[in-house]
Order: C-alpha cells, then structure tokens, then sequence
C-alpha cells in the first residue's frame, strides 16, 4: 500500500475534514460515509443528502486511525453493523444502480489471525434480491478476499484476490453495461488480468432489502460480522476509471 499522509486540513463545524475526504467528494459519490463519528448513532453521509445516512450497532467510535488519521470505528467480530440503507425518500435505493457503478472501501483486520479464522466476514453489501446484489467479504479460505456481484440474475460474477496484510487495505469494484465490464481491485491494482465481461441488464425491484444495505456485517441481524476496522464506504452511479480507483486508494 502507498505511504500514509497526515492530510489534515482544518476544522469544518465540529469535524476535521482530511484531504482524502475531500478527494472522494471530488469523484461526486452518491452517498460517503467517513466513518469518523467520535460519539452518537449516525454515520454522516458526507455527501450530504441526510436520508443517506448511516446508523451504528454496537461499534466502538474512534477506536483507532484511519489510513487518513481519521477516527475509524472497531467492529468486534460479534454483532457491529453499519446499516446503510438510510431512510425513505432519497435514500441509497433510489440512486444505486446495477448497470454502471463503482464502490470504494478501506478495511483492516484486526489482527493476523482473521484471515485464517475459516470465518466469513462481511465487508459491504447491497442486496435486492437474488437477481441483484454486489457483496464483498473475507472469506472462510485463508488469507482471501472474495467479490460476489449478480445483475438482471444471470451475471454471477465471482472472484477472489489473496490478501495477508494486517495494515490497511483499499478495496474497489467497478461495473457498466455500456462497457460491458466489471473491474476489481485490491490497493489500487486489478485482480484480475483483463476486465470480466457481462451484459446482462438489472431488473432491481426496489426497494432494496431494508436489512441487507450495509457495511460490517451480512444483514442487520449480525451474521458473518468483520472483525477490525472500516473506513469510508463510498458508492458512485459511473464505473470509475483505474486512474480514479487508484487515486482512492492512495492517501
């Protein structure tokens, strides 16, 4: 992973705002979420429509530093959640989209031992049905990060990258039916050697599954919980460029 800059620019009401944050707003996201709550139950969509904020189960606030130095939350492996789905109207359903898309994410484990723990561990999910979803997690094979994504119900895409790190990791997947690719990175570097085609168009029912918008955990009644640390969860409604994933990856 790239080196880590301090980026700190200063306060913004009552939060700091880091130069990483504002680079994520510059890729105009649907909904961001920062995850550098210190206290209460929200987490702040950063991209500023309220009705996609998110809301907090169990995590430990500030628990550690970001790869920004941000504050980030500690979900401990038993039942924290960050519930995405946000609230009626406006909310995430209303502009994700499964023909064009990117998602952008940090996670860290919580220590070494995750990764071979045979345990499923959930790091983003969006699901509307068995038609259409994209999910990723660490997987209960040792030392692997494995994508899922569905769209129209006959593009099941799946595929995994080896991972051991136990500092900070930057994970990204991008997708378009005008282009008839799916993309998936880990760090800024594609997992795969040449792009994964598809081009089946969604048939997303909405609304999404009120339990299953979320980040830390499978669905809101904990299941196959992360165990370390999450940091900004960011959705965006184009399939954002390698340069663009890279440029989220580096700090």
């Amino acid at each position: 992973m790239s080196s880590i800059g301090l980026g700190i620019s200063p306060v913004f009401g009552p939060k700091l705002v880091s130069s990483y944050i504002e680079k994520v707003l510059a890729l105009s996201p649907i909904a961001y979420w920062p995850l550098n709550e210190t206290s209460g139950a929200v987490a702040d969509n950063a991209e500023e429509t309220a009705a996609r904020d998110g809301a907090y189960t169990g995590v430990t606030l500030n628990d550690a530093a970001g790869p920004d130095y941000q504050p980030v939350p500690l979900f401990d492996g038993a039942n924290d959640f960050c519930n995405i789905y946000g609230t009626n109207p406006n909310n995430l359903d209303d502009v994700f989209d499964f023909d064009e898309g990117s998602v952008s994410i940090w996670a860290k484990v919580y220590n070494a031992g995750v990764w071979t723990d045979g345990i499923r561990r959930s790091i983003f999910r969006v699901f509307d049905s068995a038609a259409n979803f994209i999910y990723f997690y660490k997987n209960t094979v040792s030392n692997q990060i494995r994508w899922q994504f569905v769209t129209g119900g006959a593009a099941d895409i799946g595929s995994s990258a080896t991972v051991s790190s136990t500092d900070w990791v930057h994970i990204g997947v991008t997708w378009s039916i005008t282009s008839g690719e799916y993309n998936q990175y880990i760090n800024g570097v594609a997992t795969v050697d040449s792009p994964i085609a598809f081009s089946t168009p969604n048939t997303a029912t909405h609304p999404f599954s009120s339990n299953a918008v979320i980040t830390g955990s499978y669905t809101t009644t904990p299941a196959n919980v992360y165990y370390g640390w999450l940091a900004h969860p960011a959705v965006f409604d184009s399939a954002l460029s390698a340069a663009d994933i890279l440029a989220l990856a580096t700090v």
